[in-house]
């Protein structure tokens, strides 16, 4: 057999923790003997109602862009920062060789959101502080619309 050298999937994020093997695929998909149309049976009891119907709006694959729990989190504290007058969020435990990850996914979202953010990390204390940047202001008096 030949080494793997490079595997590409695609992958699914979930928001529910302590999946059962159950809930992958229930145990009355897995009666064959070969793993042709296993398939079908993946998350069939989330993904079909009591009656067999389809599940449309299936909301533990469907979010929106499958964002981690992490982008969710720093998108809600962007946004709760310019909410609470541009107040700091303070994130422990974000090791020195951690840090670049986490700073990259803030200003991601923060330039996604259209806002300027001002990231601080502190080695020391193992912290990383975020917080919205309020707009600039020219100081110039606004000019009557007449």
């Amino acid at each position: 057999m030949d080494k793997i050298i490079e595997f590409t999937s695609k992958t699914v994020v979930l928001s529910v923790n302590d999946i059962d093997t159950d809930q992958i695929i229930p145990a009355r998909f897995l009666t064959v003997t070969t793993k042709d149309g296993l398939g079908d049976g993946l998350f069939s009891d989330w993904r079909f109602d009591e009656s067999g119907n389809k599940i449309e709006d299936f909301p533990i694959l469907t979010r929106a862009g499958r964002q981690t729990e992490e982008v969710v989190m720093v998108r809600d504290a962007l946004k709760q920062s310019i909410d609470n007058n541009y107040e700091a969020f303070e994130l422990s435990g974000i090791p020195a060789d951690n840090y670049n990850s986490w700073q990259q996914r803030i200003r991601t979202q923060a330039k996604k959101l259209g806002i300027n953010v001002e990231v601080r990390f502190s080695a020391e204390k193992e912290t990383l502080a975020f917080r919205a940047k309020a707009p600039k202001t020219t100081g110039k008096p606004e000019k009557d619309s007449k």
